[in-house]
């Protein structure tokens, strides 16, 4: 029974050290990056995000595949997030290499419909092949970040493989963000006309009273 356990014990070891081997050394990598609006280069590295209503930061997350080390050509980059493990991922941002006609996403930093708030950015490199210096991501105001942008973001590589094979393969990694601090609040924006309509229909039935009880 302890022979058994000691073989289980070094398998899950063995499996979390090839896991940490492929997403360290074999995989792209996803950042989360806080930089002042007007020099990003200045830009500093964090895990989570602090929300702030007032500030003029800028907040990006990044997709970089320089570690792929059996990376020949890029097929489709995706930038992608789900809220919960229990739901799918949704594509946030991409970039393609393979259909050349379609020119909004061939090679470029793509923002997917529908995801107001981003806006894309990366760069393909096209100055080195294999391209490893593509990067894929997306940014925003740090004072526009609410809890809705809580969740798990991933970045997932489609490639083709270096010789001998040339076959296609896939990467991928995951990443939480964590949100502390306050966030932009919708209960001003819903309370208001909520207020206003009651206020409204009182003011109508007071007006309506008066003329109906009016003798003229």
């Amino acid at each position: 029974m302890k022979m058994r356990q000691t073989v289980l014990l070094h398998s899950v070891i063995i499996m979390i050290c090839l896991d940490w081997i492929n997403t360290a050394g074999n995989g792209p990598v996803i950042e989360f990056w806080r930089a002042p609006v007007h020099n990003e280069d200045q830009g500093v590295l964090t895990n989570g995000l602090v929300m702030d209503l007032t500030s003029t930061d800028l907040f990006t997350i990044l997709c970089k595949i320089k570690h792929v080390k059996t990376l020949n050509k890029v097929t489709v980059l995706r930038l992608q997030w789900r809220k919960t493990i229990y739901e799918n991922y949704t594509d946030l941002a991409m970039l393609q290499c393979v259909d050349k006609n379609n020119k909004v996403s061939y090679e470029k930093p793509f923002l997917v419909k529908g995801e107001s708030g981003w806006r894309a950015t990366g760069v393909f490199d096209s100055n080195h092949f294999p391209p490893v210096g593509t990067q894929l991501g997306i940014v925003r105001q740090v004072s526009t970040v609410s809890t809705e942008e809580s969740g798990e973001y991933r970045c997932h590589l489609a490639y083709t493989e270096g010789p001998p094979a040339y076959s296609s393969a896939k990467a991928s990694v995951s990443k939480t963000l964590t949100l502390t601090g306050s966030s932009p609040s919708s209960s001003s924006v819903t309370f208001l006309p909520h207020v206003f309509g009651h206020v409204l229909c009182n003011l109508c039935c007071i007006l309506l009273f008066k003329w109906c009880s009016s003798p003229y």
